[in-house]
């Protein structure tokens, strides 16, 4: 996913790119301390039982009336992308304000889990090279369209800001 991100002049941070283990709140703190703009966490699921199965997006809820670009935002954008590209049972996106990563990122920050390592045909899907093509594809799109929001908004904000500066000038 890296490459495919690169590959679109957009900067990244890859926190960890093997199974080294980085600390819960190492991580938000590095995030924070890069003043990213997106904060994504990628990972496979497990559960005692087989059966389940499938792909869901986890964010911190947002605050009522919040009209800015989200995790919550941000993780339905991944979910969507995600089911529109892998053929995987939806879970849909899901609050989750007890994660570390979540709750103490200062940026939109979502948690994909992309299928269960304990189900057997959500395993078949995730060791197939094509799959994990599939879903860099489908989580780099997501980011693009968060950023190109967060970006619109940017955008906004600096037009209502010299809005207000000209009709002061204007008095």
């Amino acid at each position: 996913m890296e490459k495919l991100l690169k590959a679109k002049n957009i900067n990244t941070f890859m926190i960890r790119q093997d199974d080294t283990f980085v600390g819960l709140y190492d991580r938000p703190y590095i995030a924070n301390a890069l003043n990213a703009t997106l904060f994504l966490s990628i990972h496979n699921n497990a559960f005692d039982k087989s059966s389940a199965k499938g792909t869901e997006t986890l964010y911190y809820p947002e605050k009522a009336g919040d009209k800015s670009f989200t995790g919550q935002k941000f993780a339905q954008l991944i979910q969507n992308s995600l089911m529109s590209k892998l053929d995987t049972y939806n879970r849909k996106t899901i609050s989750r304000p007890g994660l570390v990563v979540l709750k103490y990122t200062r940026m939109p920050s979502s948690l994909a889990e992309i299928g269960f390592l304990t189900n057997p045909d959500d395993l078949k899907r995730l060791i197939n090279p094509d799959f994990q093509l599939k879903t860099a594809e489908a989580l780099c799109d997501a980011i693009v369209k968060g950023l190109d929001q967060i970006n619109k908004e940017q955008e906004s904000k600096k037009e209502e800001i010299k809005k207000k500066e000209n009709k002061k000038e204007r008095k």
